[in-house]
């Protein structure tokens, strides 16, 4: 599962959900509010991704990491601040996974990274420290193909 905070953009959810479609991702979640609605826009960009992966919609991402994590999910959130590199050792093996990308800018907000089992950053070298939400989400799925 990929989970989206205050991610806006319709460009970045499409590309999110085409990576979501072509690496086996299981749903995206969203929050009613502080994302867009489903648009044209969205599906074009999705390639087909709108019609693969399952998109919902939460009233609130804070209950919707509860119920995951009730459900057995390791909860990983993408953030710089994270102390461990993405890796496909970062990620227990026999459970399932919901990822948490935060905005650009903002990143995950703080509430909702208290949920994460883990903050992983990506490995990226100088001068560029930190990649576009829908780059970071697919090598992330890969990542997790590789696990």
């Amino acid at each position: 599962v990929a989970m989206l905070d205050h991610v806006t953009d319709p460009h970045n959810i499409g590309a999110v959900l085409r990576s979501a479609a072509a690496f086996g991702i299981g749903a995206l979640i969203t929050s009613t509010r502080n994302s867009p609605t489903e648009s044209g826009l969205i599906g074009r960009i999705a390639s087909g991704g709108l019609d693969v992966v399952p998109w919902l919609r939460a009233r609130n991402l804070s209950q919707a990491c509860e119920t995951l994590n009730e459900a057995g999910y390791q909860i990983i959130g993408l953030a710089g601040e994270g102390q461990q590199e993405l890796s496909p050792e970062a990620f227990k093996k026999g459970r399932p996974h919901a990822f948490i990308f935060g905005s650009e800018g903002d990143g995950i907000r703080p509430k909702i990274q208290t949920y994460c089992h883990n903050l992983l950053k990506l490995p990226t070298q100088p001068p560029i420290l930190d990649l576009n939400v829908s780059n970071a989400a697919a090598v992330t799925f890969f990542a997790l193909r590789q696990s």
